[in-house]
């Protein structure tokens, strides 16, 4: 009895093997796409995609407002595309009341025109703690500028998709 019982396993281990070996043929692996976000003393830092092939960084200095963004040139290993805009000034605050901010990337395909500058795949959310305020930042990208050597003369504007209040009731008074 135990020869047949060592059969079935044998039998049993190499068929699971056969389907893993057919399944790794007939589903090939999908990439994975990850992101990152950390902040600390004032900064916030972030990562998501402008396409396929290339991660734009962005970082948000809490104190000023300002959003910047950067991509990464795959030829010369360079920061040749930059991006930036003011936060407060898009969300209209008051820098004396000491906003605060969370910032976080997410992926979404957006329709794409016929122009050669067009939406990245990263989307850029930072919210404002004390007014509940979200901001939607998209970032016009040209897929060309991966390969151009020389840097841009000057930043481009990341491009505010939309805000909206998360919170509705007062925290602080105005």
């Amino acid at each position: 009895m135990l020869p047949t019982v060592n059969r079935a396993r044998l039998g049993w281990i190499s068929l699971g093997a056969l389907l893993g070996f057919l399944l790794t043929i007939f589903m090939p692996a999908q990439p994975l796409h990850a992101v990152a976000t950390s902040g600390q003393d004032g900064f916030q830092l972030a990562t998501g995609l402008l396409d396929n092939t290339v991660e734009g960084v962005y970082f948000l200095d809490t104190l000023t407002g300002i959003l910047k963004g950067a991509a990464m040139n795959v030829n010369n290993y360079q920061f040749t595309t930059v991006f930036e805009t003011n936060v407060m000034t898009d969300l209209k605050l008051d820098p004396s009341k000491s906003p605060k901010f969370l910032m976080v990337t997410g992926l979404a395909e957006l329709r794409r025109g016929p122009s050669q500058f067009q939406p990245g795949l990263a989307l850029i959310y930072v919210l404002e703690l004390n007014t509940g305020t979200l901001a939607a930042y998209g970032v016009q990208w040209n897929i060309g500028r991966t390969t151009q050597a020389n840097p841009m003369l000057s930043a481009t504007r990341f491009v505010l998709l939309q805000t909206m209040q998360m919170r509705t009731v007062a925290v602080r008074p105005p």
